[in-house]
């Protein structure tokens, strides 16, 4: 139990059951799902400054869009963020990643997730995605699974 009146309940076998979650939401439901996600970023050998989101799809949901990075895109740096999702998508089969120019850029870049690494929190599983290709800007690329 947590909370200001937690000393006054006891658990019966010594052993809690409950689910405890880092985050919770105003709305149901109010757990949140915690995502490590490091992502590896290939494109132009020049620092860009722009934007980068992911979102995540799974077997039972998908995530909305979330900011992975504002900042210099730089090709072969690795982007890391503690992902809270509002529902547990089950297991994630896909990611899906964009970009944005912070300023226009007439050069046109292309970026693309090379590698996306995610740890599921309730359980630490890690699971690797491999991007096949670099996107124009506002595309969205579908991080899949690594081949073994």
């Amino acid at each position: 139990m947590m909370g200001s009146h937690a000393d006054r309940f006891t658990v019966t076998d010594g052993v809690s059951k409950s689910k405890y979650f880092l985050k919770t939401g105003s709305s149901k439901p109010f757990g949140r799902y915690s995502y490590r996600v490091k992502v590896t970023l290939d494109g132009p050998s020049w620092p860009n400054p722009g934007f980068m989101f992911v979102a995540l799809s799974g077997d039972n949901d998908s995530t909305k869009e979330h900011q992975l990075y504002v900042g210099a895109l730089v090709s072969g740096w690795t982007y890391e963020v503690l992902l809270d999702a509002e529902l547990d998508v089950g297991v994630v089969t896909e990611v899906t990643f964009r970009w944005y120019n912070h300023i226009f850029n007439p050069m046109k870049p292309r970026y693309g997730a090379s590698k996306v690494e995610l740890q599921r929190g309730k359980d630490s599983m890690i699971v690797s995605f491999c991007g096949t290709e670099n996107v124009k800007e506002n595309a969205v690329q579908h991080v899949l699974p690594c081949q073994a």
